[in-house]
């Protein structure tokens, strides 16, 4: 017997969309992380350290990541929501 077509309604994101949402994660993660280990290796190169600013810099491009993916995140989850209404 055939299943009944479900009511609930169809995602709003198309493969264009969500290919455009995966590039936009990927660059929120290795801008932050180029951009502050080469700051990182720079300061460590005229401090005369080993490591210390780059190590330091990729934990700030983490975290400045996570808290812009979740922002991120959260911005969808709200214009799904309202979508949905």
């Amino acid at each position: 017997m055939p299943e009944k077509p479900s009511n609930s309604k169809p995602s709003t994101y198309t493969l264009g969309k969500t290919i455009s949402l995966v590039t936009e994660f990927g660059l929120i993660i290795a801008v932050p992380l180029v951009v502050f280990a080469f700051l990182g290796k720079w300061v460590d190169a005229k401090t005369h350290q080993h490591n210390t600013f780059v190590l330091l810099g990729m934990f700030v491009a983490l975290v400045s990541s996570v808290s812009l993916i979740t922002r991120r995140i959260n911005s969808i989850r709200k214009e799904l929501a309202s979508k949905n209404e």
